[in-house]
Protein backbone atom coordinates (compact mmCIF):
# COMPACT_ATOMS: atom_id res chain seq x y z
CA UNK A 1 0.00 0.00 0.00
CA UNK A 2 1.22 3.58 -0.93
CA UNK A 3 2.64 5.77 1.55
CA UNK A 4 -0.46 8.30 2.37
CA UNK A 5 0.29 11.86 1.96
CA UNK A 6 -1.41 15.57 2.17
CA UNK A 7 -2.07 17.40 -0.86
CA UNK A 8 -0.58 20.52 -0.62
CA UNK A 9 -2.46 23.44 -2.40
CA UNK A 10 -0.30 25.96 -4.24
CA UNK A 11 0.90 28.75 -2.36
CA UNK A 12 -0.10 31.31 -4.83
CA UNK A 13 -2.56 29.54 -7.58
CA UNK A 14 -1.66 31.83 -10.68
CA UNK A 15 1.13 30.59 -12.34
CA UNK A 16 2.98 32.40 -15.43
CA UNK A 17 2.36 31.46 -18.58
CA UNK A 18 4.92 29.33 -20.16
CA UNK A 19 5.33 26.76 -22.37
CA UNK A 20 6.71 23.80 -19.63
CA UNK A 21 5.43 23.34 -16.70
CA UNK A 22 7.83 21.45 -14.32
CA UNK A 23 6.05 19.21 -12.29
CA UNK A 24 8.71 18.00 -9.48
CA UNK A 25 6.73 15.96 -7.37
CA UNK A 26 5.41 13.29 -9.81
CA UNK A 27 8.71 13.51 -12.32
CA UNK A 28 6.84 15.20 -15.55
CA UNK A 29 6.52 17.94 -17.13
CA UNK A 30 3.71 19.31 -19.12
CA UNK A 31 4.81 20.72 -22.43
CA UNK A 32 3.13 22.78 -24.76
CA UNK A 33 2.91 21.66 -28.18
CA UNK A 34 1.36 24.30 -30.94
CA UNK A 35 -0.74 22.88 -33.50
CA UNK A 36 1.84 23.43 -36.65
CA UNK A 37 4.70 21.98 -34.55
CA UNK A 38 6.27 17.97 -34.66
CA UNK A 39 6.79 16.67 -31.81
CA UNK A 40 9.13 13.36 -30.79
CA UNK A 41 8.40 11.64 -28.33
CA UNK A 42 11.89 10.80 -25.43
CA UNK A 43 9.31 8.17 -23.48
CA UNK A 44 5.78 6.68 -23.47
CA UNK A 45 4.26 10.10 -23.59
CA UNK A 46 0.69 11.65 -23.20
CA UNK A 47 -1.33 14.34 -24.53
CA UNK A 48 -4.82 16.31 -24.51
CA UNK A 49 -5.13 18.72 -27.10
CA UNK A 50 -7.80 21.46 -26.99
CA UNK A 51 -10.16 20.19 -29.10
CA UNK A 52 -10.48 17.36 -25.70
CA UNK A 53 -9.05 14.48 -27.04
CA UNK A 54 -6.16 12.67 -25.95
CA UNK A 55 -3.13 10.81 -27.13
CA UNK A 56 -0.91 8.13 -26.34
CA UNK A 57 2.50 8.48 -27.88
CA UNK A 58 5.03 5.60 -28.57
CA UNK A 59 8.74 6.28 -27.83
CA UNK A 60 10.53 7.96 -30.54
CA UNK A 61 6.93 8.73 -32.75
CA UNK A 62 6.32 11.83 -34.60
CA UNK A 63 3.33 13.45 -33.91
CA UNK A 64 1.50 16.46 -34.88
CA UNK A 65 -1.48 17.42 -32.87
CA UNK A 66 -4.99 18.59 -34.82
CA UNK A 67 -5.29 21.57 -32.31
CA UNK A 68 -2.68 22.78 -29.17
CA UNK A 69 -1.84 20.04 -26.82
CA UNK A 70 -0.19 19.62 -23.57
CA UNK A 71 2.07 16.51 -23.45
CA UNK A 72 2.87 14.77 -20.30
CA UNK A 73 6.98 14.31 -20.77
CA UNK A 74 9.36 12.96 -18.27
CA UNK A 75 10.88 15.94 -16.64
CA UNK A 76 14.38 15.51 -17.53
CA UNK A 77 13.29 15.04 -20.90
CA UNK A 78 13.92 18.46 -23.36
CA UNK A 79 10.29 18.51 -24.54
Amino acid sequence: RPPETTPTPLADPLIARTTRYELPAAEVALVRVPTDAVHESTGHELAVDDGGRAWYVAPGERTRFDADAWVVVASHADG
